[in-house]
């Protein structure tokens, strides 16, 4: 297996792609939870939430698996994951003001247990203090990451190909790693990470047509080590 990159057309730079915009997202998300009880917007719907925690459980249905969120916004997936008896639950995201909402959420919720933890996933050191786990998740990390003005294909310590090298270091041989993308099809996803993951599941959403062709507007896709035994 090699390291290259692969030439896929990565969507343009956006302010969705900076820490700022999302600091300052979960700065408004602290406020209005603290006076309305309002946990914030659900990136790509609840349906994506239940299907990922769905899919976890018809495929790991054991309680003591180990679980990381990567950029977990407001812990909902994994509060999703508590409710069915998950316990081993770790999210992690690079902003303070998102990992300050998910605790007080989870703290509502009677679920104290969920760890969070302020994490730069694209920095090595980080990642490697966290260890390896069984399940490896995410909803719009990878598409936010994408959109990083930082990005640039041709080098390898750039935000967009610096993540699934971090994403295999949490990873063993029977780890998967449960991915949902709006920005990415499930093809696009599949050549993106084909040096290191090698796709095994998928969850189905309801299509779409436009102009002929058939689509979904959203994609969750599981991997595995490409080299797993």
């Amino acid at each position: 297996m090699t390291d290259e990159k692969i030439e896929v057309i990565e969507n343009g730079p956006s302010v969705l792609g900076t820490r700022k915009y999302w600091d300052d997202i979960y700065k408004r998300d602290n406020k209005n939870f603290e006076d309305f009880g309002d946990i914030g917007d659900s990136w790509f719907g609840e349906e994506s939430v239940i299907k990922m925690v769905d899919w976890v459980v018809d495929h790991y249905p054991e309680p003591e698996k180990t679980v990381i969120d990567l950029g977990c916004g407001n812990g909902e997936v994994l509060l999703g994951l508590a409710e069915e008896g998950f316990k081993n639950l770790l999210g992690i995201d690079y902003s303070e003001y998102s990992i300050e909402l998910s605790r007080k959420i989870a703290t509502k919720e009677g679920y104290e247990f969920i760890k969070f933890e302020t994490v730069d996933f694209l920095n090595d050191e980080e990642v490697q203090k966290l260890g390896k786990y069984d399940i490896i998740l995410d909803k719009g990390t990878y598409d936010a990451i994408s959109l990083n003005p930082d990005n640039n294909l041709d080098d390898e310590n750039s935000p967009i190909n610096v993540y699934p090298k971090s994403v295999k270091k949490l990873m063993n041989k029977d780890s998967v790693f449960l991915i949902t993308s709006c920005n990415f099809t499930e093809e696009e996803l599949k050549i993106k990470f084909k040096n290191y993951f090698k796709d095994f599941s998928r969850v189905k959403y309801p299509s779409i047509k436009f102009g002929g062709v058939e689509g979904q507007t959203i994609c969750t896709l599981a991997f595995k080590l490409i080299d797993a035994e």
